[in-house]
């Protein structure tokens, strides 16, 4: 296996056993004190089972030394079931048994904080508890409690974990804004990537977790490239990825850092980890979404020849010939791999039809060298970056960051409509160009489009360029970036402009690329990803000047005008930067989620 390929730190890990003495059951609705105390210390993390132990007793129990009392379900065996995986430290499992059936309260306090909660399930005698939601550098006092069918409640044991600090070459995360009474509930997750001099870090994946204090609550480190991560209905969360910079994974993990299932394209099939499902694509990239059914939407590519290819984005006279044009496909997979169906969007849209950047390959120059391919002759015709689906109808909205549109397809594959500027689309698309109404300024190179609730188009306009082919494109430090929300009306095939961050003329900010708009759905609020900003720095020693790469994620109302609620930010010293994919707020299932034994 490649190295850096998901999972090579994954791989299972021993499980250790330790002997606790404790007596038989006894009679129902009854206990006993636990006379003894035992302590490990297992990969920085420190765990006591905290009881007593006369002067001169040895620690072992018998009924002899018990005084038995009317009382609850007594906990008979308290132990970790394995150490914590060094990708998600901070989450552990306890294996907890009780001397009858029992539902556990649990008590989590670390010095700053306590939380209380039931832990929902059944009534059994054998809990496994996920301890997901430690916070690092901390001492966490835990407290069980067990409660019969009756109502009786035994007597409470505790263990102490002291966890980790955040490792040497963690982000530094900076809460500049926090109004939690204002806030959607939940954590905010990102997927980061780290810069430095020599561009992205291929071998360093980061997916984390913070409160509204920006207390780190969750991480999960690999040694690949991690772009989206979305939560699915079972807890557990998905992944893409890509090894040495070629897109072409998707990992399904649990909070514990453990890997449920991978699924790996044509681009990976020669390094492909052990159990990883192959799907038939070139590539797996940029999105996943868990349908209502349970089957996944994501998106791959494929590459077609077309002769008399346009050859220049700035010149509309250059010689025309044959190109490889990679074209986007909206995939639905089932969990096991099989392709449900398959929408190639060059059969959807004018494959003529170029935007800036269009002949640019950076995104893709891996991936197809690794297929073979003569990435010198190819073009990244649309770049799809987003697909969200509909409900209201079984429709998908694509966002196409090298068309500056938005499409949305039926499962027929039949066009519905295009938002976005309406230069260079020709007969039939022309037809299906969504007509703007008032005051509306086009999206260019926009990321994350996603359907609200309410029905309508959210993205994040990066802006850049703020015009098509063969137009003078916007200079870098003039242009702007905003997260924008687009009401269609497909009866009269128009399109309003409904809201905008920033306003005209306030916080006026810029990323180029990434970046992303979610709709928060308890309070309305909007949570953008600002992920590539690039500061240049006064000239260095060798006269160089030197980019500083940075990123923040605010939380803002959809008042006018809106109001920071919060405000995240990623900055380092140079030359390490970071950027931010996307981010979104996220109902983890923490301390308190039961797994099943």
């Amino acid at each position: 296996m490649a190295a850096g390929a998901p999972g090579e730190a994954n791989e299972p890990i021993p499980r250790r056993r330790w002997r606790h003495a404790f007596p038989a059951p006894g009679p129902r609705r009854r206990s006993w004190s636990m006379h003894r105390k035992q302590t490990y210390r297992l990969h920085g993390v420190l765990l006591a089972f905290l009881g007593t132990v006369a002067p001169g007793q040895s620690g072992i129990v018998t009924r002899s030394d018990v005084a038995w009392a009317q009382t609850g379900p007594s906990i008979e065996r308290l132990q970790l079931l394995e150490p914590p995986r060094p990708e998600a430290p901070l989450g552990v499992r306890v294996d907890v048994a009780t001397s009858e059936p029992a539902r556990l309260f649990l008590e989590v306090a670390d010095g700053e904080r306590t939380e209380r909660m039931e832990l929902a399930g059944e009534y059994r005698t054998t809990h496994i508890v996920p301890l997901v939601g430690l916070r690092p550098g901390r001492t966490h006092a835990v407290t069980f409690t067990a409660t019969d069918t009756a109502g009786n409640t035994g007597e409470a044991a505790t263990l102490t974990i002291e966890t980790d600090q955040l490792p040497d070459d963690f982000p530094p995360l900076d809460v500049t804004s926090s109004r939690p009474e204002h806030m959607e509930p939940g954590v905010t997750l990102l997927s980061v990537y780290r810069w430095g001099e020599e561009g992205r870090d291929l071998d360093f994946g980061l997916l984390v977790a913070v409160d509204s204090s920006g207390d780190v609550v969750w991480y999960y480190r690999a040694q690949h490239s991690i772009g989206v991560a979305v939560p699915l209905a079972s807890g557990n969360l998905l992944y893409r990825a890509s090894v040495d910079g070629v897109w072409s994974i998707h990992v399904e993990i649990d909070l514990l850092g453990n890997v449920v299932r991978r699924w790996h394209s044509r681009g990976l099939a020669d390094r492909a980890t052990a159990g990883s499902i192959l799907i038939d694509v070139d590539s797996l990239h940029h999105e996943m979404v868990e349908l209502p059914s349970g089957n996944l939407l994501t998106l791959g590519s494929e590459v077609r020849t077309f002769a008399d290819y346009p050859t220049s984005e700035e010149d509309p006279g250059a010689p025309r010939g044959p190109r490889e044009v990679i074209g986007d496909v909206v995939l639905e997979l089932e969990p096991d791999g099989a392709i449900v169906e398959r929408w190639p969007l060059l059969d959807v849209l004018d494959p003529y039809r170029i935007g800036y950047d269009s002949f640019d390959m950076v995104f893709w120059r891996h991936t197809y060298r690794a297929l073979g391919r003569p990435v010198g002759e190819m073009v990244d015709w649309a770049h799809a970056n987003a697909v969200s689906y509909d409900a209201r109808d079984d429709t998908f909205v694509v966002s196409l960051r090298n068309q500056d549109a938005l499409v949305k397809l039926d499962r027929t594959g039949t066009l519905r409509w295009i938002l976005g500027p309406h230069a260079g689309w020709t007969a039939p698309w022309r037809a299906r160009l969504l007509e703007p109404q008032g005051e509306l300024e086009w999206p260019y190179h926009g990321h994350g489009g996603e359907v609200t609730p309410d029905g309508t188009i959210l993205l994040f306009d990066n802006g850049k360029y703020r015009a098509t082919p063969f137009d003078a494109p916007m200079p870098a430090d003039e242009s702007y970036s905003r997260a924008v929300e687009f009401q269609v009306d497909e009866s009269t095939m128009s399109v309003r402009q409904r809201w905008a961050y920033p306003p005209p003329g306030a916080d006026r900010f810029y990323s180029s690329f990434l970046g992303d708009a979610d709709w928060l759905p308890h309070t309305g609020n909007v949570l953008i990803t600002d992920g590539a900003r690039v500061r240049t720095m006064p000239d260095t020693a060798d006269g160089q000047p030197l980019q500083r790469r940075w990123a923040r994620i605010l939380e803002v109302t959809r008042d006018d005008p809106a109001a920071i609620v919060f405000m995240l930010v990623l900055d380092d010293e140079s030359p390490t930067g970071w950027h931010v994919y996307r981010a979104s707020r996220w109902q983890a299932p923490l301390i308190g989620h039961q797994l099943a034994p």
